[in-house]
């Protein structure tokens, strides 16, 4: 009961933030975002007589929530129903509430903060395993056929269809140009709100000094390794390079425990963008 209570206060707090980002910087600014609610500002601005983005956005998400609730069940349906009527409402009544019509009427600004709050708040809503509706929606029907795209990656694609569109109807380059990096925004920071944490570093120790290391790594940082057998191509001395996959914030001292050891070590270090297994993520958790 109290798990769901959370999920829901969540979801709640998720939903305004996405409103807030829509109705107080991008909407006021003719930055459409992409995807459904990038389409409402459009059309909205183009109406004769105003119903409202938020009114908009709920229309166009009946179709697609049906869709939702076929594909992911009726858990997914209700928490997003939930979401996307929340936002709706608050897209359209945050301006009147507050007396704000927008935070900021630089556009720039408008593009990096409304792109970073619409980011955020989907990575939570997919975290929540829920949704603001539209694109998410369909992002996560994607997903289930091209797991080997990110979510951020796939809503970029979309996003770019309706940028271009906005182009036409507002018939100014720079209203898409700044849209587009609102969307380059938002794509960043849902993919470090979904994927962000369970990065880590991965390193390639070759080594003298390879016990010596050995040992420190793992009793002085109490960080896991494994040892790969490998022969070098111009000496063809057999020998074993030390490899570690370690959370960021470890490098530094990892990185200085080699120096006061080994100074002349030759070291490797790549990102690993997601790690499964014992540390670090379950690899039984299904894909967001």
């Amino acid at each position: 009961m109290l798990k769901n209570i959370l999920r829901y206060l969540g979801i709640t707090v998720s939903a305004v933030t996405y409103a807030v980002g829509i109705a107080l910087f991008l909407n006021p600014n003719h930055l459409a975002p992409g995807g459904i609610s990038g389409i409402a500002i459009i059309i909205d601005s183009l109406l004769p007589f105003s119903v409202g983005v938020g009114t908009l956005i709920l229309i166009f998400n009946i179709p697609i929530m049906i869709a939702g609730a076929w594909k992911f069940g009726l858990r997914f349906l209700f928490s997003s129903i939930y979401a996307v009527i929340l936002s709706s409402l608050a897209i359209d009544y945050l301006p009147k509430i507050t007396g704000v019509a927008a935070v900021t009427t630089d556009q720039m600004l408008s593009a990096v903060i409304g792109g970073a709050l619409l980011g955020a708040s989907m990575g939570i809503m997919f975290r929540l395993n829920s949704t603001t509706g539209g694109i998410d929606i369909i992002v996560k029907i994607l997903r289930q056929y091209f797991p080997y795209l990110k979510s951020g990656q796939l809503a970029f694609m979309m996003d770019a269809v309706v940028v271009a569109l906005s182009v036409l109807a507002f018939g100014q380059i720079e209203v898409g140009l700044f849209a587009g990096i609102a969307i380059f925004i938002s794509s960043h920071v849902l993919n470090k709100t979904l994927y962000g944490f369970d990065e880590a570093t991965l390193l390639y120790i070759v080594s003298r000094q390879r016990e010596l290391l050995e040992e420190k790594i793992l009793n002085d940082l109490e960080i896991g390794a494994t040892m790969l057998k490998a022969r070098g191509a111009y000496s063809k001395d057999e020998m074993e390079v030390i490899l570690c996959v370690i959370r960021r914030q470890n490098l530094p001292k990892i990185r200085n425990l080699i120096r006061k050891y080994d100074a002349k070590a030759f070291v490797i270090v790549s990102s690993a963008q997601q790690v499964f297994g014992e540390g670090f993520q379950d690899q039984y958790k299904p894909e967001i």
